[in-house]
């Protein structure tokens, strides 16, 4: 009688994954790296830390064609981060893999937009027609000079227009 084992299909071979990601030292403890099949790179199959300072490895990986990529919990506002995707395919023994990797702090003239520059302006404009409002109402309420002797007369356009219709 036949064991049930031999019954089974064969199974695939199983290879290791592994590799560096080349990065700056500060880095390294923020840095994961993903493994998904080339068929499908946005769905990792495993998220694996980096190890010992900036090694990283994937055991018993089935023959296929894969994608590997770092990401970090940098703040991506705070960081240019610049990652390589690394396409691999394990067909015998696994190979040695390395991953660029680079975090470049943000400077502040990227961190303000237009948008941002020009919101701060209307603010600022804001701000100063609110601590000037009274000298502002002065001036919005009072006629040019000369062009009109009081400024009842200058407010009642309406009423005068009536009186010259009448005549």
């Amino acid at each position: 009688m036949a064991s049930i084992s031999s019954l089974s299909a064969p199974q695939q071979a199983r290879h290791r994954r592994e590799g560096r990601v080349n990065a700056s030292e500060e880095h390294l403890s923020s840095i994961k790296v993903e493994i998904a099949t080339a068929s499908n790179p946005s769905n990792p199959l495993q998220t694996v830390p980096l190890m010992a300072a900036d090694y990283f490895e994937f055991p018993s990986m089935p023959r296929d064609s894969y994608v590997l990529k770092a990401v970090t919990t940098l703040d991506k506002r705070g960081y240019k981060i610049t990652s390589d995707v690394v396409r691999v395919k394990l067909e015998g023994e696994g190979a040695f893999v390395t991953i660029p990797f680079s975090a470049v702090p943000r400077n502040s003239v990227e961190e303000v937009g237009p948008t941002s520059f020009w919101l701060l302006v209307v603010l600022v404009a804001g701000g100063l027609a609110l601590v000037n409002r009274k000298e502002l109402s002065d001036r919005l309420n009072t006629p040019p000079a000369g062009t009109a002797e009081k400024a009842s007369d200058y407010i009642n356009v309406p009423s005068q227009r009536k009186e010259k219709k009448q005549k």
